[in-house]
């Protein structure tokens, strides 16, 4: 890096050498920019280059704040430097000098047009020039300004102008003026009379019209002999045609509106007076009279001059009054009064109150009264045919429409009630009702109570809640949270606490139980609805008892110590399934079970879940599991026992025998296998090989001992497939063109060397390899037929693509394309990087601009060299831009082994030459650097994170299968060390459809092999 030192010399010499020009034009203003001189040394030798600068002025010789800087940086770019010396002009503008010090601050480059800034140091202060000095201090030599003493004048013959460059006056000012202190303005300069004089702390004026203010008592306009027109006092008090104003506004003598009226606060404008006797307020167009009228008695009438209340409104129409509330929450209308609130009489609708909110009120009613018969709505008729109080409710919806025409709520701690109903009639003949709702698909009455203890209806009449519905309807629906959804009380013997006569005669809902019944002597009852049970019920004979009308069958459900016993003529029972799926008999004929269904004939299930069986199902006569074996079977005789899907050993058949687990033969005694047969787990032998498993389509098969192979396998998917139990991996051998395909959710295989401690996982995360081990190519010796070059791609720490060419400067600009696929991997936004380097003369290039799709390089300075360089653009990968760097452990990522390495050192010591160390080595001794290499440093970081050692470290986190006891013949096995059978997980409909495509597939493989063997020889 060059070394840049700058002697700048001092303003006051270089400002002097400018005064003397000056003089030669008195006239001539004297313009803002100056000359600075200084001397540029490199290496202590003066510089014969050219260069680029930056000045700033600072108000502090040290400070780095950007608010210390005064005024803009001004730069000099491409400045000869001769022998050191360099002339520049500065121009910091004419605000930028008030008389404070200030500092320059030089930056430079060069040569120029290429490289950064170098910021010099210390910053060189200004001192002031002569000329500066001569103009503050001399009469002006000739200008426009002199000073007696400490006056200072005008000595142009002309006028002045503030604002304006063409003054009419000898003072003339374009803008505001302001006046601390003084006795006369000349207002027009035409009437030496009307001026204004300070007096005091005011102004008043001499001669007429005049202004008089007083600062702290008045203002006063007086006009002619007519004395004071406008007083205004020290409080805003207003007064006009007087003095002594004793409101905020006091006129003396008429005040007349000739348009627009009058404007009230609320917004509102009068045009026109209003008429009668003073207590009303006619309509805008005069009709009606007496829209609204105020009684001597306070009292208001709307549309009516004689009120009989406070508010007394009449009309007629639609509606008479309208409140409306436009919050989102709140009341439109709130009445409070001890006896009537708000009376509403005439037309069809006394009240009619309508609410847009979804969960508003369009009536809300309270009483607050703590005793006494009070209500919060009390509606009576006196009609034979009305209705005290007609709830509808109206949705065009069907199934999913909750309106409610009525509903009470009853939230007290003890005998609240929601909807109270009372029928006075003492007529036995008549139909009188406390509470009738009628409904053709809704609910006549629904009561609910949010508190226990409370009822959502209570009835207490002939029929306590009596209701009828038709259709789906419910002649009574109670829905409780704690309480009783519907509790029904007669008080006279033969009544009924509920009739119901509906599709459902009574409908129950509750928390706990749907409803509950109860024998009067208490040796029975039932819950309807209670738990996850439809109905429970207990008595002392049995649960429940159900027959058939004829006599024929019968069934006791809770019958002593059976759960149900039932008898009948064809069968003891019969179940069926109401869509005709399933069916099965139960003492039917010589049969105990006669059963059949669309999924299986039967399914037996231990109460634990922990066993179960499939009778019929599907294919199999029986698919059974367990939480020891799928199935037990046992020769009392001989000791022999085969256990089928043995849950401890993991084995689908787990049988023991006193010759052999088990022996296979075939009819004709060609071929045989004995299973655990001595020191053999099999023990097989056949004509054609010691064992062939074959799929039944023929798409797949094995041969075991065939000829010299040990297994041969093959089929139409893979060779071979292996699949972890919990179906998180597989992997596929032989897999179309591929050698081995495998799959997994961490990873898609995983390799461990566990003597140099190397691990690596394949297709981990965003990694293709993931591994604590570098990534290398080997390729053959050139010339030593012993060896092989071994070279590492290089790492770092993102994930980074490059492209790298040579290009041709052309009178000093080259435009290099870097191709099309670069552009479509890596990120255009960030991480781009470009090194240039020349193969020709040329002072240095530098990269004007770069995207991934193109780099333009210059020359610096503004050369025009023809010469060729290479470059060479890095980028970031797209998508990778936030890959983890540091990551969370999972396994432990030593440094590999090197014994390897230092054991082939041993054998053939020619090749440590090769390696990084001592090529690193060599480099520094051809650099003159003869002291001794330092490895210390690295050597700790090396034992922080430490090489791998195979006899202390281990990498094998291989599953190790757990030891058992092996269990002699006959022994009760130890059903507590089995493992829970996984659960049967049937195929959705996406993966059957994936089977079948492959079985498709399978086939069609297995057709184009059976045409390409030779005779169909497998």
């Amino acid at each position: 890096m060059k070394r840049i030192y700058v002697l700048g010399k001092t303003l006051t010499l270089l400002w002097g050498v400018l005064a003397a020009p000056a003089l030669l034009h008195a006239q001539t203003p004297v313009g803002t920019a100056f000359t600075y001189q200084g001397q540029i040394k490199q290496a202590g030798e003066p510089l014969d280059d050219t260069a680029d600068f930056e000045f700033s002025l600072w108000n502090d010789p040290n400070s780095v704040d950007p608010g210390d800087q005064v005024g803009p940086t001004v730069a000099a770019d491409n400045v000869s430097v001769d022998n050191g010396l360099f002339t520049v002009i500065l121009d910091f503008g004419a605000s930028i000098f008030t008389g404070d010090a200030r500092w320059l601050e030089i930056a430079v480059r060069s040569p120029a047009g290429g490289g950064g800034f170098t910021t010099l140091s210390p910053r060189q202060e200004l001192t002031p020039a002569p000329y500066a000095l001569y103009a503050l201090s001399g009469p002006g030599s000739g200008l426009y300004w002199a000073a007696t003493g400490d006056d200072i004048y005008n000595t142009n013959a002309g006028n002045v102008g503030i604002g304006t460059t063409s003054p009419g006056s000898k003072l003339d000012v374009d803008g505001h003026v302001r006046i601390s202190s003084g006795s006369i303005l000349s207002l027009d300069g035409s009437a030496v009379e009307n001026y204004l004089e300070h007096v005091g702390d005011g102004l008043s004026t001499i001669g007429t019209p005049g202004l008089t203010i007083r600062g702290d008592e008045f203002v006063s306009v007086s006009c002619g002999p007519g004395g004071e027109v406008i007083h205004i006092d020290e409080y805003g008090i207003v007064g006009i045609g007087m003095d002594n104003p004793s409101s905020t506004l006091d006129v003396n003598g008429r005040v007349e509106s000739s348009s627009g009226g009058f404007r009230f606060p609320d917004g509102t404008t009068q045009t026109t007076a209003a008429s009668g006797d003073g207590h009303s307020l006619d309509a805008a167009d005069g009709d009606p009279v007496d829209a609204l009228y105020v009684d001597n008695d306070g009292d208001v009438g709307i549309g009516t001059p004689s009120p009989s209340y406070p508010l007394h409104v009449e009309g007629a129409g639609s509606g008479i009054a309208y409140v409306r509330n436009n919050g989102a929450s709140g009341t439109a209308l709130r009445a409070k009064a001890s006896e009537t609130a708000v009376s509403a009489e005439g037309g069809t609708i006394g009240l009619d109150a309508f609410v847009e909110a979804p969960d508003g009120y369009a009536v809300y009613a309270f009483n607050e009264g703590v005793s006494g018969n009070s209500y919060g709505v009390f509606a009576e008729t006196a009609s034979p045919d009305g209705t005290g109080v007609y709830g509808r409710a109206y949705d065009s919806s069907l199934f999913d429409s909750t309106n409610i025409g009525v509903h009470g709520r009853a939230d007290g701690d003890a005998y609240a009630t929601g909807v109270y109903g009372e029928a006075t009639n003492t007529n036995p003949d008549g139909i009188t009702y406390g509470v009738r709702g009628v409904s053709a698909e809704g609910t006549g009455v629904r009561g609910e109570n949010q508190a226990t203890g409370n009822y959502g209806c209570l009835g207490r009449d002939n029929a306590g809640v009596h209701g009828s519905g038709a259709g789906y309807d419910t002649g009574v629906r109670g829905s409780s949270a704690n309480g009783n959804g519907v509790s029904g009380d007669n008080q006279t013997s033969g009544n009924y606490g509920i009739l119901g006569s509906a599709q459902y005669g009574v409908e129950g809902h509750g928390s706990s139980v749907g409803g509950y019944f109860e024998d009067t002597d208490d040796s029975s009852h039932a819950y309807v609805g209670s738990g996850g049970l439809g109905i429970e019920a207990s008595g002392w004979f049995a649960g429940g008892r159900f027959e058939d009308s004829g006599g024929s069958g019968y069934a006791f459900v809770g019958y002593a110590d059976l759960g149900i016993d039932a008898n009948g003529y064809e069968a003891g029972g019969h179940f069926y399934d109401l869509d005709d799926l399933g069916y099965a008999y139960v003492g039917y004929g010589d049969r105990g079970i006669e059963a059949e269904g669309i999924e299986t004939g039967g399914y037996f299930g231990d109460f634990n879940d922990s066993g179960y069986a499939y009778v019929g199902y599907g294919d199999l006569g029986i698919d059974a599991n367990g939480d020891e074996a799928g199935g037990q079977f046992e020769n009392t005789a001989n000791g022999s026992i085969t256990y089928v899907a043995d849950g401890l050993d993991g084995t689908g058949i787990s049988a023991y025998g006193p010759t052999a687990g088990g022996y296979f033969v075939d009819q004709d005694g060609s071929g045989y296998a004995y299973v655990a047969y001595g020191d053999r787990g099999i023990e097989a032998k056949g004509s054609e090989a010691g064992a062939y498993f074959g799929d039944t389509d023929g798409s797949g098969d094995a041969y075991v001992a065939w000829g010299d192979t040990g297994i041969y396998a093959r089929g139409s998917d893979a060779g071979g497939y292996f699949k972890d139990t919990d179906g998180s991996g597989l992997a596929y051998v032989g897999y179309y063109d591929r050698g081995i395909n495998a799959y997994g959710n961490t990873s898609g295989g995983y390799f461990v060397d566990l003597t140099s401690g190397v691990w690596s996982d394949v297709a981990y995360g965003t990694a293709k390899i993931y591994s604590n081990a570098s990534c290398y190519f080997v390729q053959n010796h050139p010339e030593d037929p012993g060896a092989v070059v071994v070279y590492a791609a290089p790492e770092g720490n993102e994930v980074a693509t490059y492209t790298r060419g040579t290009a041709r400067l052309v009178n000093g600009r080259a435009r290099v394309p870097l191709g099309e696929t670069f552009k479509w991997v890596t990120n255009p936004d960030i991480g781009l990087t470009a090194h240039l380097t020349l193969r020709g003369d040329a002072p240095g290039l530098y990269v004007e601009s770069l995207t991934t799709a193109e780099l333009v390089v210059r020359e610096v300075g503004g050369g025009t060299s023809d010469v060729d360089f290479d470059y060479i653009v890095y980028g970031l990968r797209i998508g990778f831009e936030e890959v983890g760097i540091v990551q969370e452990k999972e396994r432990e990522a030593y440094i590999p082994s090197m014994a390897d390495h230092r054991t082939l050192y041993e054998r053939r010591p020619e090749l440590r030459d090769y390696n990084a160390l001592e090529r690193f080595k060599r480099m520094r001794a051809a650099a003159g650097q003869t002291q001794p290499l330092d490895l210390s440093a690295s050597q700790a970081l090396r034992d922080a994170i430490v090489e791998f050692d195979p006899a202390v470290h281990s990498l094998d986190d291989r599953r190790e299968l757990e030891a058992s006891e092996p269990i002699e013949m006959g022994e009760d096995r130890p059903s507590e060390q089995r493992p829970y059978p996984p659960e049967r997980v049937e195929p959705n409909d996406t993966e059957l459809a994936e089977l079948r495509d492959r079985v498709e597939t399978l086939e069609a493989l297995v057709t184009r092999l059976a045409t390409s063997q030779n005779g169909g020889e497998r």
